[in-house]
């Protein structure tokens, strides 16, 4: 039986939907891996530690509740230096009985300049009983995440920047989840605007922070949902001078700083 050939307008056609059908797919994300410097998981704890507990992507989605292995998916901003630096990534759970610190290296495959773009990190936890019970604490902000640039991880160095993390994949960063342990002080995120235009004036936008609905006490108790889009049509914004701004009564608390990368 002869071959039966195809003209050539089938070829090409073919070819184009080919092409359209890989260009359609999202490239592979980086993936690095991340140890545990400290994990603890306990019945009992008392509530403490830093004020900025989270900054997490919506949706925030969901850990492997059943899995040791475990995966962030981590915004990676265009021309970061990297060289020297590493990547520390706080778990806190709202109830205060889990938490963890995680250390990877960003020497590599971050060496050079990329744009921006989304990355993995995978880590597996040895304490799965935390994850297997996951689902116990009551929605919303079961597990507050804080991934940091710094030097090294040891919590009195300062930070240089911080990450939007998900549990979830997504495309951009879009809206903002901060998590803060306030004490139940009023709460602002606050953040310097430049102007569209060199006229302008350079000026500062506040967002005020929600307290979580929960009568337990917990390792945080406020909600700071950042809406990127609707702020950027104010100017541009200077998200690494970003802060949180506390009152207790008519007098502020000190300010904590937010640097965000963007």
């Amino acid at each position: 039986m002869r071959a039966r050939r195809w003209p050539t307008w089938a070829w090409a056609t073919a070819c184009l939907l080919f092409t359209a059908q890989v260009l359609a797919q999202p490239a592979d994300e980086l993936e690095i891996d991340a140890s545990f410097l400290s994990e603890g998981f306990s019945p009992a704890v008392t509530v403490s530690g830093r004020a900025l507990a989270g900054v997490m992507l919506e949706p925030e989605g969901h850990p492997h509740h059943q899995q040791r292995e475990q995966r962030l998916h981590v915004w990676l901003p265009a021309k970061l230096e990297t060289e020297g630096q590493q990547l520390c990534i706080t778990l806190t759970s709202r109830d205060g009985l889990y938490t963890g610190l995680l250390q990877a290296s960003m020497e590599r495959p971050f060496a050079e300049a990329v744009p921006p773009q989304r990355f993995s990190v995978k880590f597996e936890t040895q304490i799965p009983e935390y994850y297997s019970r996951y689902q116990e604490t009551p929605p919303p902000h079961r597990l507050a995440v804080l991934a940091e640039i710094k030097p090294d991880c040891n919590p009195a160095k300062p930070t240089v920047l911080i990450l939007p993390v998900s549990w979830a994949k997504f495309e951009a960063p879009g809206t903002l989840s901060i998590m803060v342990n306030s004490n139940r002080m009023r709460t602002l995120f606050a953040v310097k605007v430049d102007p569209p235009s060199p006229e302008g004036r350079a000026r500062h936008l506040a967002v005020e922070c929600a307290e979580i609905d929960v009568t337990q006490r917990i390792a945080f108790d406020t909600l700071c949902r950042v809406d990127l889009a609707s702020l950027d049509d104010e100017g541009t914004l200077r998200l690494d001078e970003a802060q949180l701004v506390r009152m207790h009564g008519p007098s502020p608390a000190r300010a904590i700083p937010i640097p965000l990368a963007q």
